[in-house]
This record gives structure tokens, sequence and C-alpha cells, in this order.
């Protein structure tokens, strides 16, 4: 797992949970093996994109996975809910897990 860089605390804003890195890197390694980090995005609550470079741990070919958390930010860009996309070479993108605030859980 990868936690080289610099560490964010968790911090909350209205219902909505910030993930710190570590925690996005948890939810993103029940997908991935061997993550690297290769783009981080912050605003003042902390990570809200991260751009990752891994292999599928079930296919077994190299992708990229996206975390996007919901809201607006600094870069443009916005999102409805905090999410794990998964970019594979060779196909679409995919919505593999969404995060739920209340529960506090990824949901599949």
């Amino acid at each position: 797992m990868v936690t080289e860089g610099p560490q964010d605390n968790a911090t909350e804003r209205g219902f909505e949970n910030i993930l710190t890195r570590q925690e996005i890197l948890s939810a993103i390694s029940a997908y991935c093996e061997n993550p690297t980090i290769i783009k981080e995005l912050r605003d003042k609550d902390g990570v809200y994109l991260l751009e990752i470079k891994g292999i599928r741990k079930i296919e077994k070919d190299d992708a990229e996975y996206i975390y996007q958390r919901k809201g607006t930010f600094p870069n443009g860009s916005d999102s409805l809910v905090t999410s794990i996309m998964v970019v594979p070479q060779s196909g679409l993108p995919e919505i593999v897990s969404e995060y739920d605030a209340v529960t506090k859980k990824w949901i599949v």
C-alpha cells in the first residue's frame, strides 16, 4: 500500500465525512494490487481527487483508479457522490463503489 507524502486528518463538513488519503487507499486496495499514486488534488478539507495506477486483482491487467469526493472543487470539477471509478486499459470507465456518508461504508 502506498503511504508516502503528507497525511491528512479526517474532518467532517455537515453530513459529509471527508476521507483521509489512507482511508481512500485502503478502499482502492480492495480492487487494486501495487497501487501507485499518479495525481492527487486537495482543497482546504483534504483530498478530493486521487488517481492511482495498479493491477486489477481479479482481471490481472493494468488499470487506473480514480477517487472523486462529493462536491465542487477549485479545478472546476464537481461530483454529486463520493466514488471510486476504474478505467481499464481495454475498456470503458466504470464506477466500482460509492461512499455512503450516513453509514460511512463503501457500497459496491
